[in-house]
């Protein structure tokens, strides 16, 4: 089940430039998962989120679960 919600994650480089950053580490991106909500976080951030929540940290948009 996880790992449908993560197949339907988009892989996206971040410009230097934006200074964006991953909303749960805080860090700076590079390269980030987008939700289909179009916020973005680090793979890794996201996967242990959605192990615990089916919905985007920031604006609660729920993930489709396949069950």
């Amino acid at each position: 089940e996880d790992s449908s919600i993560m197949s339907s994650l988009k892989r996206v480089a971040v410009d230097s430039d934006q200074n964006i950053s991953c909303s749960i580490c805080l860090e700076d991106l590079e390269e980030a998962l987008s939700m289909p909500c179009s916020h973005v976080y680090h793979g890794d951030c996201i996967k242990k989120w959605l192990s615990i929540s089916h919905y985007c940290p920031l604006c609660r948009f729920e993930m489709p679960t396949t069950n």
